[in-house]
């Protein structure tokens, strides 16, 4: 059998962080062959940490190298519980072999700008054989080396021969975006994955640090956990297991996701994407019809080549739901459309925190698992602790629940883009739907919210949340000043819990109005002013924060305490859907694909006491 050719592949070189270009030199002195010789275990997938993952040795003596090819015979096991594997083997199904070894020496060749540095290894040694599912040696099917240790490359001499371009960033430097990327516990592997792409972007510490929270909530959404993030590093960058080319289908699907992003995105991609920027939505789905084996791909008509992308059931990390393909996270290249998919939620996912409702900084936030009634719990006579005599009684506080309800709803909407617009686009067709459905999601919020302000709902006690029984409402309307937000604070921090006696801790942190008190507002928290006498002392300034909504009505405008302190909006979601959700099906009443985007929330005032209106003027 043949076990390499030593076709060139990419790799990762954790010593200097950053990809490289390794060709295994095939000449006979070049290939230390005495481990083959001897006996090397047959591995199912380079699974060596037990014997159960042996299945058989090559044969002592037959391997060899001849014309540029790496021979040996190799003899499989009979146990009983190999039989499936060795019928497959048997039958030509299971034939891609891969090998496993460690490098001596290496000669590299630094290339020009943009390319990536050749190592050659000319000192090499094979260690074992593998039969592996996936081939990235075109010759020899497959060819890898197991990383799971977390080590780089192995201690080896490495020799430069040609040097035309050095590092553009110092090494000191990535360490620290490794320091970074690691805060959020992410394994090592996926941690100078994403350091490398901090580095190539030229990321200062703030920048890295937003970055990861980005990273992490997408983590966190996928379910990937802490063994692996592909779908959130693919936001960024695309996480490497162990070592990884395009012909990893993996890989190549995290690839396409991250180019697919980038445009929608309207960013540079990572270093993994940048491989499909130039092409279009049909040459991307042709690529993958190819890599599902299709040998015909090039005589296929445009609609063919899209409905073969397209089929499911998919072989990679997503599935089907009632018909609609979601994604998963660990994406392959057999359906284009959930690619499709996943980009365009990694996009709503960035929507929903930069573009979402103005109001939401003074919004509490809560999570549900069902769409029933939420009302919250609250507490009496717990103002202060009650001093305990010897021998005495330790006194209760009383629990009630909260008589404000509101509870989770489902909204969602449907775009198509037609088999015309698929084939002949160069995905800005799909970049536009992905933009419309993911601000119409967070105009929906957006709007809920505005509307729960500017409806003034009654709550449980009959009263409208703003109401001279609440001392929450201004006497009369006055534009924002320092007298009018004087009055309005006092109001706030005036305000008693239940028991009547405990202030609220209803200290104002928000101002939100319309855009006609925009600059107004912007004037009265400004921290420049230098007044000559006390009189002319702003104390606001610096002390509240203006939250603009122009979806507000003109003349009101309102103080908001802290969500932390005194909430009195809330605004839920459900567990495991904490933004938009996109999902695809294909078109039936047209030719074309279809994505849906739902988004399941709901938002209610659920206390009055952290809030103060003035009717404005």
């Amino acid at each position: 059998m043949v076990w390499t050719t030593g076709a060139l592949g990419t790799q990762f070189n954790w010593d200097e962080f950053r990809f490289v270009d390794e060709e295994l030199e095939v000449a006979a002195q070049n290939v230390r062959l005495g481990r083959l010789n001897a006996g090397a275990a047959v591995l199912d997938t380079h699974r060596s940490a037990g014997l159960g993952g042996q299945i058989g040795v090559v044969v002592p003596g037959s391997a060899r190298m001849e014309s540029g090819k790496g021979l040996a015979t190799l003899k499989l096991s009979d146990r009983e519980d190999l039989a499936p594997l060795i019928d497959d083997i048997a039958a030509g199904i299971v034939r891609n072999l891969s090998v496993g070894y460690v490098v001596h020496e290496y000669e590299v060749t630094e290339r020009g700008h943009g390319e990536r540095p050749l190592y050659r290894a000319v000192d090499w040694e094979p260690t074992e054989i593998s039969f592996v599912p996936v081939p990235m040696d075109a010759g020899a099917q497959v060819r890898s080396r197991n990383a799971s240790s977390g080590t780089s490359l192995n201690e080896c001499v490495v020799r430069t021969v040609s040097k035309e371009k050095p590092m553009s960033w110092p090494i000191a430097k990535i360490r620290e975006y490794v320091g970074f990327a690691s805060e959020g516990h992410i394994d090592p592997a996926h941690a100078a994955t994403i350091a490398l792409d901090f580095a190539e972007r030229g990321l200062s510490e703030v920048e890295c640090r937003e970055a990861m929270t980005g990273i992490l909530t997408e983590v966190q959404r996928s379910a990937v956990g802490r063994s692996g993030a592909p779908g959130a590093v693919a936001a960024g960058v695309a996480a490497i297991n162990g070592h990884r080319s395009l012909d990893d289908p993996s890989f190549f699907g995290e690839a396409v996701v991250d180019a697919l992003h980038a445009r929608i995105a309207r960013k540079q991609p990572s270093a993994v994407g940048r491989e499909f920027m130039g092409g279009s939505m049909l040459d991307i789905a042709r690529e993958m019809v190819a890599r599902q084996g299709m040998s015909n791909v090039r005589s296929m008509s445009a609609e063919a080549v899209i409905r073969q992308a397209s089929q499911a059931p998919m072989s990679g990390g997503g599935d089907w739901v009632n018909g609609y393909a979601r994604s998963g996270p660990g994406m392959a290249t057999s359906n284009f459309p959930s690619l499709l998919t996943e980009a365009g939620n990694r996009y709503l996912a960035e929507v929903a925190v930069t573009a979402g409702s103005p109001i939401k900084p003074a919004v509490a936030r809560r999570y549900v698992n069902d769409f029933r009634q939420i009302s919250a719990l609250q507490l009496s006579g717990y103002g202060t602790l009650d001093k305990v005599l010897e021998n005495g009684e330790v006194k209760r506080g009383q629990m009630s629940e909260r008589k404000e309800t509101y509870k989770v709803e489902s909204f969602s909407k449907i775009l198509s883009l037609t088999l015309q617009a698929i084939i002949n686009d160069d995905l800005g067709a799909f970049s536009d739907v992905a933009r419309i459905l993911a601000t119409t999601a967070m105009e929906t919020e957006a709007a809920a919210l505005a509307e729960l302000i500017n409806s003034n709902p009654a709550m449980a006690d009959g009263d409208p949340v703003f109401h001279a029984n609440h001392a929450n409402l201004a006497s009369s309307g006055a534009v924002p000043g320092v007298d009018a937000l004087d009055e309005a604070r006092l109001a706030m921090r005036s305000q008693k819990d239940l028991d009547g006696v405990t202030p609220a801790s209803a200290l104002p942190k928000f101002v939100l109005a319309s855009p006609k008190n925009e600059t107004v507002i912007e004037k009265l928290v400004a921290t420049t002013l230098q007044p000559t006498q006390v009189t002319e002392a702003n104390p606001f300034a610096g002390k509240l924060v203006p939250l603009i909504d122009p979806r507000l009505s003109a003349n009101p405008w309102y103080l908001l305490a802290s969500p932390e302190s005194c909430p009195a909006i809330e605004l839920a979601t459900l567990t495991g859907y904490d933004g938009p959700q996109m999902e695809t099906e294909p078109g039936w009443n047209t030719l074309g694909q279809e994505w849906r985007v739902t988004y399941h929330f709901g938002a209610g005032i659920i206390e009055h006491r952290g809030m103060f209106k003035n009717p404005g003027a």
